[in-house]
């Protein structure tokens, strides 16, 4: 699901930003967090941007997309 979202809903994307799951996990990390380093709603934002970002790495997206250069290099050497 990561793939296909987010966080502003661009390159015909799910938009995360909306869903009701943003709230639960800003209010997760402020309980979770001390006092003391109480995260802003805004870096928590900016956490889930990077997450999602990453998302096409993540349960072997690397390691294919990696094997499908090699492939492509591969044809374009015997062409």
């Amino acid at each position: 699901m990561a793939r296909d979202c987010n966080f502003t809903g661009t390159r015909d994307k799910v938009k995360f930003k909306d869903h009701g799951i943003v709230e639960c996990i800003i209010a997760a990390a402020v309980r979770k967090s001390s006092e003391s380093s109480c995260p802003s709603e805004h870096e928590v934002e900016k956490l889930i941007q990077k997450w999602l970002l990453g998302a096409g790495d993540r349960h072997g997206g690397r390691a294919d997309r990696y094997k499908k250069s090699l492939d492509k290099r591969q044809d374009s050497e015997k062409n």
